[in-house]
């Protein structure tokens, strides 16, 4: 499908008086209408007994409870509508579909619901056309979209490359424990074709503590933050909240204002996708009060949220078809239509549970995402998270691209010393001349140019010693035993500090550097060692290995062993 063009249908909803409210459409194809008074059409038992069959906590989800029906989509759906889309309202939605059809184009349905905050928490994406027999919200024709008014409307990003995501999975020690490893490896899923069309790079933070996310920000271009985890609205505060971790791994409280200020500074970022239970829930009197409505206050241009729990497999439906749409260069409000009608044909009960937040004028918030050429390597990147610890300032690092961090750190209490060690910090490594074969540099081979798509000329063993930055010492041994391909296993990395010793792989290629990723740690590993990408082997013309990483303030000559 695709992009459509849209026209929009501005519904202002505003309270009056306690349980009366007026309904006023403030733009449409047709014009204005003439406001009017309505009341929600059930009682307050009603609606609870409604809202609780809506909200199902389904095995597999972050919550627990019932299955959600599709009759109680309809009963709740139907009378709102209803009692919305009467009258001069419902005349001017109805001749506002038919104008917007005759010129080909798609009606956006804009509720703005700042003015209620008493009923903005409702499932609006539950109106349901009994006439039509159809959920406008389910249709690419007709978007529901919670249009939030605020200043400083927003441009397009334009991207001229690949969607950059960055995940964020926090599983708290004193929260249910979610499996972070099937999260991640799930949402690699979701966005598998994609990546491996090169359209979208998908990243993950190494620690989901805020600390990390600054430093994370100031180094990479990040369009999208997409979050996993636990979320709550806290009565008590009226604040809607993320967990993220603190340093000893249980949760910490990540309110909109706190949160907000990160995103906001970050120039190319333009949404947030929040995985999480009640991330779409507001206050009955402020309505920013909730995690999404605060991002979008504080200028996150468009956040896409859960009002019900999401099973598993659903987020995965969920995902692949929405962030598929948007590198297709569609519209977010479409593109999460899209998605919704994806869920329809396997998770029926959950096609109404992602909401969408938007504070653009239209849904075009990215533009010109393309696939990266094939000369420079991308895609999915893990980071799962070590030892808490600060992100390393920023560095001059080889050329950008969707890359992992791996921060590897020994905490050694009691009565000896308190070491935190970085893998790759500054080396110097000497290589086994018995074990380099034919086909690795020597002085003069340095020289040649290196084919992009092999890493043959790391092939032997090299040793020698890290140093960080505080001067701590440790024995590295890095030893490439078949050729390397992009992608492809090809040696392993062993590292003395904590101990770690990994698998290694040919990450990427760009000129004579070269990344390499870690993975599969061995059992004799520290339970502190960490999987992903980040350290650079450049080839000098001297005949040595000019060591960096992007991850800590490192650098390093690395020199043949005699």
């Amino acid at each position: 499908m695709p992009p459509r063009r849209y026209l929009d249908f501005d519904l202002l909803v505003e309270q009056q008086a306690e349980d009366q409210y007026q309904a006023l459409v403030t733009g449409s194809p047709v014009g204005e209408a003439t406001s009017q008074e309505f009341r929600l059409p059930f009682d307050r038992q009603t609606l609870e007994i409604l809202l609780l069959k809506l909200d199902p906590g389904r095995s597999g989800t972050r919550r627990v409870g019932a299955s959600t029906q599709q009759q109680a989509a309809m009963d709740f759906g139907g009378p709102l509508f209803d009692a919305l889309f009467r009258d001069e309202v419902g005349v001017a939605w109805s001749r506002s579909q038919d104008l917007s059809r005759a010129q080909g184009a798609g009606l956006r349905l804009r509720l703005r619901l700042t003015g209620a905050p008493a009923i903005a928490g409702l499932p609006w994406e539950l109106l349901y056309d009994r006439r039509t027999n159809a959920f406008p919200a389910q249709s690419e024709r007709t978007p529901l979209v919670r249009y939030l008014d605020v200043p400083h409307v927003p441009r397009p990003m334009l991207v001229d490359g690949p969607l950059r995501v960055l995940a964020i999975i926090s599983s708290p020690t004193d929260l249910e424990p979610l499996d972070v490893d099937a999260e991640w490896e799930r949402l690699r899923e979701a966005l598998a074709d994609r990546i491996d069309g090169r359209q979208v790079v998908l990243d993950r933070l190494p620690s989901p503590r805020l600390a990390e996310l600054g430093p994370w920000l100031r180094r990479r271009p990040t369009h999208v933050v997409h979050f996993i985890g636990h979320g709550d609205f806290d009565d008590r505060l009226h604040e809607g909240v993320l967990y993220f971790q603190d340093r000893l791994g249980g949760r910490t409280a990540v309110t909109s204002s706190v949160l907000g200020p990160h995103l906001r500074d970050h120039d190319p970022l333009r949404l947030v996708v929040l995985n999480a239970c009640r991330s779409a829930r507001t206050d009955a009197v402020d309505p920013f009060a909730g995690i999404a409505q605060g991002l979008v206050q504080q200028d996150a241009t468009a956040v896409v949220a859960m009002q019900f729990p999401i099973s598993d497999r659903a987020a995965v439906t969920f995902t692949s078809d929405f962030y598929g749409s948007v590198a297709d260069g569609l519209p977010v409000d479409q593109a999460v239509t899209s998605a919704r009608k994806a869920l329809l044909a396997e998770f029926r009960d959950e096609w109404a549970t992602p909401v969408l937040f938007m504070r653009a004028p239209d849904g075009a918030i990215f533009e010109n995402v393309v696939a990266t050429p094939a000369s420079e390597p991308t895609g999915s990147t893990d980071a799962t998270p070590g030892a808490a610890g600060d992100t390393a300032p920023d560095t001059a690092t080889p050329p950008a691209r969707g890359v992992r961090h791996r921060h590897l750190r020994a905490l050694v209490a009691g009565g000896a010393v308190i070491a935190i060690a970085t893998i790759g910090l500054a080396l110097a490594l000497t290589r086994d001349d018995d074990e380099q074969g034919g086909s690795t540099p020597d002085g003069t081979a340095s020289e040649a140019s290196v084919d992009p798509g092999e890493g043959d000329a790391l092939a032997g063993s090299w040793t020698g010693t890290a140093v960080g930055s505080g001067g701590t010492e440790f024995d590295v041994r890095l030893d490439i035993t078949a050729p390397c391909r992009l992608g492809q296993p090809c040696g392993s990395i062993y590292v003395s500090s904590l101990p770690c010793e990994g698998r290694a792989s040919l990450e990427g290629v760009a000129g004579r550097t070269f990344e390499i990723h870690v993975d599969q740690f061995t059992s004799t590993s520290s339970p502190d060692c960490t999987p992903g990408a980040g350290d650079f082997f450049e080839l000098t013309d001297g005949g040595t290995l000019r060591y960096t990483a992007d991850y800590a303030d490192i650098e390093g000559e690395l020199a043949r062993a005699e």
